[in-house]
């Protein structure tokens, strides 16, 4: 390739106003992370050049195979002021999207730029990669075999996330769903939507400055579900309460009886009585949700037979709630409680 500069064209000053090629060849900049002397494609997205390897994006994905099998124009100006010695491709996707899709940090960010940039050039592996990540913290299952210290099974629905993923990007998973038709994520991140309280008709930011909303007809699923919401959480967990006593039939495993009634029916009254006060307040949406079971009820304080029977009880409820996510927010997943 010629090193010498090319000399520059002088920009036309006709009624048509500035030369645009010329602005966007000015404003070029190279990309500090993903500039590879050695790559053998350049990928500009917004003003930032990208010089990375051909051969991965034609092996990843059909829509880069099909576009650079079309012959490319043999010389393109970059932002040094010279000339390309391989492959210029111009994208309208904005700099950051490809920047996350180069690199593996799972901020939220980062996996929305995975799903939305493979979903468009169909690479597979990159949309699988962010939704079954997502699906870590938005699951599809309510159970997963995990086992508590009593011996019962745990829920996977988890509020320990990391900090790069937090709650109003529940708005950005609905979006993706929608985006991918994987309505699997649908009724938890539109659960975790409906504790953004006014909040959820401000969107969220993204890295450019832009803000991302729920679509109408989402917003009004959450609007719609989230009185009914809690007033299910308030009557399972009264039922709890209800049938939650030492002198049931099915008590323990010995002689089913409570080995410490006076204790138990104590602590069940008190927690009862705190457990209802509290939750009547906060109007929660999802506190039979809990990750924790003695999150409901402090197990630590009844005899084992007892903290058994109120655990299945509650999971009894949760059971019933999770499978009536779909039909409180109208919108169809295929598979869910089954």
């Amino acid at each position: 390739m010629d090193e010498e500069t090319p000399p520059k064209k002088r920009a036309r000053t006709s009624e048509g106003g500035d030369n645009p090629d010329s602005t966007q060849t000015l404003s070029l900049q190279r990309d500090k992370t993903f500039w590879y002397d050695d790559g053998t494609i350049v990928v500009v997205a917004g003003n930032i050049e990208f010089r990375i390897y051909r051969g991965l994006l034609a092996r990843y994905s059909p829509v880069f195979f099909d576009m650079l099998s079309f012959p490319q124009p043999p010389t393109v100006a970059l932002s040094t002021n010279q000339t390309s010695d391989c492959p210029v491709v111009r994208l309208t996707d904005p700099p950051e999207d490809l920047r996350h899709v180069l690199q593996s940090d799972p901020s939220f960010y980062t996996l929305s730029a995975w799903i939305r940039i493979g979903h468009k050039y169909q690479i597979d592996k990159l949309v699988d990669d962010g939704l079954e990540y997502l699906r870590r913290f938005y699951p599809p299952t309510l159970y997963a075999g995990k086992r508590s210290r009593r011996g019962v099974s745990q829920i996977v629905v988890t509020k320990d996330r990391p900090a790069t993923i937090s709650r109003k990007h529940a708005i950005g998973v609905v979006n993706l769903a929608r985006l991918t038709e994987r309505d699997d994520l649908l009724p938890l991140a539109l659960l975790e939507c409906c504790k953004l309280g006014a909040d959820i008709t401000q969107g969220f930011a993204r890295e450019d400055g832009t803000r991302e909303y729920l679509s109408p007809e989402d917003l009004g699923r959450c609007f719609a579900a989230k009185s009914r919401l809690v007033a299910l959480n308030i009557e399972a967990c009264l039922r709890i309460f209800a049938s939650a006593r030492v002198d049931y039939p099915s008590c323990g495993n010995e002689g089913d009886t409570c080995f410490h009634p006076e204790i138990c029916e104590y602590n069940l009254k008190e927690h009862r009585r705190a457990f209802i006060d509290y939750h009547l307040r906060s109007l929660s949406v999802d506190c039979l949700l809990a990750e924790d079971r003695e999150e409901l009820y402090p197990f630590k304080y009844l005899c084992q037979n007892c903290a058994y029977y109120v655990d299945n009880l509650i999971q009894q409820e949760q059971w019933k709630l999770w499978c009536a996510l779909p039909r409180l927010f109208n919108v169809l997943v295929e598979g869910w409680g089954v």
